[in-house]
């Protein structure tokens, strides 16, 4: 099944994702935790995982979290990718 999100609708979540953190009514946190390669298979394209459905699940990610930061919005800013570009060479638009 074809996608049908733009370029501009990425755009449009990518700033409302800034403003939304510029936003003091909103608190947004980063996370690392411990991974756990036994759940995830190599089959993935095939069979990926099934949504977390349960309190239980959810309660997994708190146990395994290993550190946490609030992001703030001096963290956060827009930004173009960088191509360095070179001659004879045909890029993606």
């Amino acid at each position: 099944m074809a996608a049908i999100i733009t370029d501009q609708l990425r755009i449009l979540n990518a700033k409302n994702f800034v403003a939304g953190i510029q936003s003091s009514d909103n608190s947004y946190y980063a996370f690392i935790g411990l991974p756990n390669a036994l759940s995830y298979q190599a089959t993935w394209d095939q069979s990926p995982p099934t949504p977390i459905d349960s309190l239980n699940q959810s309660n997994d990610d708190w146990d395994t979290m290993l550190a946490m930061k609030k992001i703030n919005s001096s963290d956060v800013s827009q930004v173009v990718r960088k191509n360095v570009w070179t001659s004879g060479i045909t890029y993606d638009m």
